[in-house]
């Protein structure tokens, strides 16, 4: 499989993870959702048949036009900066979807994935985010590795297509792992390290001060 295969396949899986995300936020109409997830399916058709990217000047004027959407939008329509703000970055989102040119792209569509992502933090205490921040970890490390052995294998020869057997079943394997470990260690810190001086490690158990995290 082509290096060019795994970059749009990670970038998709993280895509559909970002609008799974904006799902959890109550206030976000449906009807938004479903036509933002057939724009992505249309990018995904554009970019696999490697449509034309967009002109520099036609996606700065595409983008100061949803600048200025965003603030009517906040200021007469939703009048809720995190549901105006969601609309805004997911909107970027698409539109950069049929803009990937180069490895700068690619990472502009993570960080706006990462912001649906803040936003819906910020918007739900739903269980199922959890599954979602995992998995976009997972993809994060995924696509960080992806995208630096893209760097050096082209810097050192000069072309993108990469021996067959890099990519491969353990490969996948030890992200997952890794990732898994990454995160346990995470929630252990999380729980233990605000209670060291306050909790677990208190001479008195009496005055123990009983915190869930920083």
């Amino acid at each position: 499989m082509k290096l060019s295969t795994y970059t749009i396949i990670i970038t998709y899986v993280m895509a559909a993870l970002g609008v799974c995300a904006i799902w959890l936020i109550e206030s976000t109409e449906p009807s938004f959702l479903v036509m933002t997830t057939a724009f992505i399916l249309l990018s995904l058709v554009y970019n696999v048949r490697q449509g034309r990217a967009l002109p520099g000047r036609l996606w700065n004027l595409l983008a100061v036009a949803i600048l200025v959407f965003f603030i009517i939008d906040y200021m007469t329509i939703s009048a809720s900066l995190i549901v105006s703000a969601t609309r805004f970055v997911t909107v970027l989102l698409v539109l950069k979807l049929f803009d990937l040119k180069r490895n700068r792209d690619y990472l502009i569509v993570f960080a706006l994935i990462f912001f649906q992502l803040l936003a819906t933090a910020a918007s739900t205490v739903s269980p199922l985010f959890l599954l979602i921040l995992t998995l976009y970890i997972i993809g994060g490390i995924w696509a960080m590795i992806i995208f630096s052995i893209k760097s050096d294998y082209y810097a050192a020869h000069g072309k993108l297509e990469i021996p067959g057997n890099i990519f491969g079943p353990p490969f996948f394997i030890s992200i997952i792992v890794v990732s898994a470990a990454s995160l346990i260690i995470t929630f252990l810190l999380f729980f233990i390290i605000p209670r060291m001086g306050v909790g677990l490690f208190q001479q008195n158990p009496s005055e123990a001060v009983k915190v869930s995290g920083f």
